[in-house]
């Protein structure tokens, strides 16, 4: 009998039942009718299909690979987990604090922290100046970026730094 729960048969099922969640969410949107056709429901049902579609080729084809047998489950590295509950609490930080430190600085120090977390061990050590310089000339980069997308292209307000509320 072949093991047909892998790991990406797992991922598969948990991001279709995640992209059913999304596109629920999305259905739940109140829009009225824009000028040029798009609403603000558009992009969420995007997304959430996009994600519905991509899930289930995810797990149709690890179903696929555990049917023919070419699928062979990796050694369990409990580091790995320790390092994915990591990314999520770091997550779950960012969107807490965005609305007291803002968009740039909360964003500077997770993608500082995601790509400090998760850089190969043979890089360069962590404790390295020139290590940590790179990484956040980086992420300010990144953020500097993704800043003028949404302020100056799609003229979005984005939270701010404030020392009240």
């Amino acid at each position: 009998m072949k093991k047909w729960l892998t790991k990406d048969t797992c991922s598969g099922i948990v991001l279709l039942a995640f992209s059913v969640w999304w596109l629920w969410g999305a259905n739940q949107i109140n829009v009225r009718e824009m000028d040029n056709g798009l609403a603000a429901d558009y992009m969420p049902k995007l997304l959430g299909y996009v994600l519905l579609v991509l899930s289930a080729i995810l797990l149709a084809t690890s179903l696929l690979k555990t049917y023919r047998g070419c699928h062979v489950e990796e050694g369990k590295s409990p580091y790995r987990h320790w390092k994915a509950f990591g990314l999520l609490a770091g997550l779950a930080l960012y969107c807490l604090f965005m609305d007291k430190l803002g968009f740039v600085i909360c964003t500077v120090l997770f993608l500082f922290g995601t790509m400090s977390a998760l850089c190969d061990p043979k890089e360069g050590n962590k404790k390295d100046i020139k290590f940590l310089a790179k990484y956040l000339i980086i992420a300010a980069i990144l953020t500097a970026v993704i800043y003028a997308i949404f302020v100056v292209a799609f003229k979005i307000t984005l939270p701010e730094f404030s020392l009240m509320s």
